[in-house]
């Protein structure tokens, strides 16, 4: 009896041996595989960063090519509408002159339909200026200098400045050999008051190849305010093509308080 309890004890702490080293085992597996599961998804999370920061840059990358083709091809769209409207605005230009023999076929070079404009301005508006007036860029709201780059003559649609002096650069419509200047005002039966001594008298006239270089004295002229002839020529002969012409006015024909351009017209050639 005594031999069988011994022999069941021991069976008993062998097979609990047995059990807790089993779950030891089997714990310990379990647990080995966590860790190795921990680390999978770790490396995992790490391999998705690394590919969505590739493919964030690559996107960033690509979109960045598309809106450069976008921008470039638009600037090309608008680069070859804006040369289609100056070939246009050219050939209605040229037809309209060759139709109303106004100009003898020849082409006005400071014609804003050819392209011309005003460079620069040394004046005193007709209405003054101010701060306000400088700044948003109301100087000469009325009576502007582009007034006498077109063919429009009503009265009061001229270029204007207080006293008599003034100094204007206009840009030609081409670059031309310069071979006449012309002025033309208003008679007096359409004046408002019917005086015209705001016409300009005296001006000079120079010719620029390009705003950085120095300007060359192509002539001295007086505007004779006769109503017989309102649009007078001055013939000038220029050894360069120009680009600008700057006319500085001098005198007008006796009025003191301002002077008014009505028109200005520059003929030249484009071949010597």
């Amino acid at each position: 009896m005594v031999v069988g309890r011994v022999v069941l004890k021991l069976s008993f702490w062998f097979i609990t041996l047995l059990m807790a080293l089993f779950l030891y085992l089997t714990f310990g597996i379990i647990l080995d595989n966590s860790r190795a599961i921990q680390r999978i998804q770790m490396d995992v999370q790490d391999i998705a960063i690394e590919v969505f920061r590739q493919d964030k840059c690559v996107a960033n990358s690509t979109a960045k090519q598309i809106d450069k083709v976008l921008k470039n091809s638009l600037l090309n769209v608008i680069e070859d509408l804006q040369a289609l409207k100056i070939r246009l605005e050219k050939k209605c230009c040229i037809q309209s002159i060759a139709t109303s023999g106004m100009y003898d076929s020849r082409l006005n070079y400071a014609s804003e339909d050819l392209g011309a404009k005003i460079e620069q301005i040394c004046a005193e508006p007709i209405d003054g200026t101010n701060i306000f007036k400088r700044l948003f860029g109301l100087e000469y709201s009325s009576n502007q200098p582009r007034n006498m780059l077109n063919s429009n003559m009503s009265p009061g649609n001229c270029f204007g400045f207080r006293g008599t002096k003034a100094e204007v650069i206009v840009k030609l419509g081409r670059p031309i050999y310069v071979d006449t200047i012309e002025i033309q005002h208003i008679p007096k039966k359409l004046s408002p008051n019917g005086d015209t001594s705001s016409a300009p008298k005296v001006f000079e006239v120079f010719g620029k190849e390009s705003l950085s270089k120095s300007s060359v004295l192509l002539g001295l002229f007086v505007y004779n305010n006769s109503q017989e002839s309102l649009r007078q020529a001055f013939e000038v002969c220029s050894m360069a093509k120009y680009a600008y012409v700057q006319i500085k006015f001098q005198q007008n024909h006796g009025n003191h308080c301002y002077t008014c351009i009505y028109r200005l017209v520059v003929y030249g050639r484009m071949d010597k």
